[in-house]
C-alpha cells in the first residue's frame, strides 16, 4: 500500500494542506483520493489534478480525476495536488455556497456529537515502569467510570487529573509495605491494578537497582496531594458519576495526609534529640530492677540457668542474653514468666530503637530479712558505669568545641599517623609542644586515648624507617615540570612501585622470609602518608602522586 503526499486548493487559497496519505490497494482513480481526503465537502465539478515528484514542479493531468492512479507508481511520483476552480455561473455559486453551508452544518453536528462521547486519555507506549503504572490507571478508569469524560475542555482536565494521580502512586509505589505496616493501606480500587493482583511493584528498578534508595519526604508527598487536591476540586469531579471513584481517592488523599503528619511529628521528635544537651537514654529514666521470689515447681527450660544460679554467690552479676533466645517475643515470654529455684533480682535496662533490652540478673538470699540494699545499689552502679553511652549530635559539638583546632589536629596526626605538615608556623609550633606532652607520656600531662581505640602500637616503623632512608639515599635529576619554584623528582612510578621498592630493600637487608616484626601496611595506607594536611588549600595543588 503506496503512501503519496496530498492537498487540496481553491484558487490561490489553501483549504487542506499536504498531508500523508496511505491508498489501498483498491483505490484505483484519483476521484477515489479526493473523495477520502475532503470527505464529500467540496464538489468535483471543476476540480484539476496535479502530480509531481516534488512539490513546487507541478504537471497536469489531461483527465483529471477520473484518470488512474497507477500512473504514480509507473511515474514515481508521489505528490498530489488538487485545485478547485472558482465558479463563475451565479446559480452554481450559489448551489456551491448552500452545500457548503449544509457540510457546515453536518461538521458542526458531529463536533457536537464528538463532544457528547465519553473521552480518555490515550495510552503510553510503554518505554518505562511509569508508563505501564499510567496505562493500568486508564484502563482502571474505563472498567470503573465508562461514562469518562464529556464537556468542553474534558481533554485538558483528564490528562492533567490523570498525570498528578500517577505521580502519586509511582512515589508511593516502592513504600506500600510501609504504608500497609502503618495502617495506612491502598484505597481498595487501586489494588485491583494489575501489577497489586500479582502482589508485585510498578517500580522495580527502586528494589534491584544499586543506587541510593530514596526515602518518603513529607515536603514531596504533600506537593503531590496539593497538586491532586486541584484536578479533585474541579467541577466535572462534582457530577453524580464520579461520586464513587473521587471518594476512593479522596481516601487515598486522606492516609497519604495521615502518613505526612507522621513524618513531620517523627522528624520534629528527632530534631529535638539532636539539638538535646542530654542523652536521650539514662538509667535514671529506662531502668527496671525488680526481685523474683523462688518457686518449688518451675518448668524445664529454666532448669538449666537455675542449677548455674544455684552455684554463684549472693550479689554476683551476669548478663541473662546468654540463657534467652534471638527472637525478640520468645527472649520478652522467657524474661515474663521467669521461674527459678533460687531468688534473683532482674536488672532491664532499655535502649531504644532497635538495640533491644540489656538484661542482667543475679542471685540474692532466700530471706528477705538477710538481703542488703546497700549490695544491690553496689551492683546497679557497677551495671551503669558500664553501660554504653549514646551522645546527641549537640553533645558532641559542645564536647568539639571545648578544644581547640590545633589539639584536635594533633590527636588526628598521632591516630591516623598523618605525617603531612600544617599550614602556618604558630600551629606548628602548637602541634610540636603537643607532640612533646605525648611523647613524654606523663599521665598528670596527657592520656594515651589510642589505647582505648584498639591502637596496637607502631608496628610499621621498620617499614617507614626503610621508606626514609630510601628518599634520602636517592638524588635523582630533576624533571622536565619545573615551569614554577617547585621541583619534581620521580622516583616512584606509583604506589604500588614504591611499595614493592621498599619490600625488596628489606628482603635484601633482613633476608627472605621477613622477621615477624616487619608488618607491611596497605597500599591505601602508604597512600595516606602523602596525603595533604588540607584538601581545599592551595598546598594541597603539589600532592600530585
Amino acid at each position: 500500500m503506496p503512501h503519496f503526499f496530498v492537498s487540496v486548493d481553491e484558487g490561490q487559497k489553501n483549504i487542506i494542506s499536504q498531508k500523508i496519505v496511505r491508498i489501498d490497494s483498491n483505490t484505483d482513480t484519483f476521484k477515489e483520493v479526493y473523495d477520502a481526503i475532503t470527505k464529500d465537502l467540496f464538489s468535483t465539478r471543476n476540480v484539476h489534478v496535479y502530480v509531481g515528484k516534488i512539490d513546487n514542479k507541478w504537471i497536469y493531468v489531461e483527465e483529471g480525476l477520473y484518470d488512474e492512479l497507477s500512473l504514480m507508481l509507473e511515474l514515481e511520483l508521489k505528490h498530489i495536488r488538487f485545485i478547485i476552480q472558482p465558479e463563475e455561473d451565479n446559480g452554481e455559486s450559489s448551489s456551491r455556497n448552500q452545500v457548503v453551508q449544509q457540510n457546515k452544518i453536518n461538521i458542526f453536528d458531529t463536533m457536537m456529537e464528538r463532544a457528547r462521547q465519553p473521552y480518555f486519555p490515550m495510552q503510553k507506549r510503554e518505554d518505562t515502569r511509569c508508563d505501564i503504572l499510567y496505562n493500568d490507571v486508564i484502563t482502571l478508569l474505563r472498567n470503573k467510570q465508562k461514562n469518562g469524560w464529556s464537556g468542553v475542555n474534558s481533554e485538558s482536565f483528564a490528562n492533567k487529573f490523570v498525570e498528578r494521580l500517577v505521580a502519586l502512586l509511582w512515589y508511593i509505589d516502592p513504600h506500600r509495605e510501609k504504608l500497609i505496616a502503618r495502617s495506612l493501606k491502598l484505597p481498595d480500587i487501586f489494588n485491583e491494578l494489575e501489577q497489586y493482583q500479582h502482589n508485585e511493584s510498578y517500580n522495580k528498578f527502586y528494589f534491584t537497582g544499586h543506587h541510593k534508595k530514596e526515602q518518603l519526604s513529607h515536603e514531596k508527598l504533600e506537593k503531590l496531594v496539593k497538586s491532586l487536591e486541584l484536578s479533585i476540586e474541579q467541577p466535572w469531579a462534582s457530577d453524580d458519576k464520579w461520586i464513587d471513584f473521587i471518594i476512593q481517592v479522596l481516601l487515598l488523599i486522606e492516609n497519604i495526609n495521615k502518613y505526612i503528619i507522621y513524618l513531620q511529628e517523627v522528624n520534629q521528635k528527632m530534631n529535638t534529640i539532636h539539638n538535646s544537651n542530654v542523652s536521650t537514654r539514662n538509667p535514671g529514666c529506662d531502668l527496671m530492677v525488680y526481685t523474683i521470689e523462688a518457686s518449688d515447681s518451675i518448668h524445664s527450660k529454666y532448669e538449666e540457668l537455675s542449677d548455674f544460679l544455684f552455684e554463684k554467690d549472693s550479689y554476683e552479676f551476669f548478663d541473662l542474653d546468654e540463657y534467652t533466645s534471638h527472637d525478640v517475643m520468645q527472649k520478652y515470654n522467657y524474661i515474663k514468666n521467669l521461674q527459678l529455684n533460687v531468688p534473683v533480682t532482674i536488672y532491664r535496662y532499655y535502649q531504644g530503637n532497635y538495640l533491644g533490652t540489656i538484661n542482667y540478673i543475679w542471685k540474692v538470699p532466700l530471706r528477705s530479712d538477710h538481703r542488703s540494699e546497700t549490695e544491690n545499689a553496689r551492683v546497679i552502679a557497677v551495671i551503669n558505669k558500664n553501660l554504653p553511652k549514646y551522645y546527641t549530635r549537640q553533645m558532641r559539638k559542645n564536647a568539639l568545641n571545648k578544644v581547640t583546632p590545633a589539639v584536635l589536629r594533633t590527636l588526628y596526626f598521632d591516630l591516623t599517623g598523618d605525617a603531612s605538615t600544617t599550614n602556618n608556623v604558630i600551629s606548628k609550633e602548637i602541634e610540636e609542644r603537643l607532640r612533646i606532652m605525648m611523647q613524654l607520656e606523663d599521665p598528670s600531662i596527657i592520656v594515651d586515648l589510642r589505647a582505648n581505640n584498639g591502637f596496637k602500637g607502631k608496628k610499621f616503623d621498620i617499614f617507614w624507617d626503610e621508606m626514609g632512608a630510601y628518599f634520602n639515599e636517592n638524588a635523582p635529576a630533576v624533571d622536565d615540570r619545573r615551569q614554577q619554584e617547585i621541583l619534581y623528582m620521580p622516583i616512584a612510578i606509583s604506589i604500588r612501585d614504591l611499595c614493592e621498592i621498599i619490600i625488596h630493600r628489606l628482603e635484601a637487608k633482613y633476608d627472605l622470609p621477613l622477621p615477624c616484626n616487619i608488618n607491611i601496611p596497605s597500599i591505601e595506607w602508604i597512600r595516606l602518608q602523602f596525603w595533604p594536611t588540607n584538601p581545599t588549600s592551595t598546598r594541597a595543588m603539589h600532592y600530585t602522586g
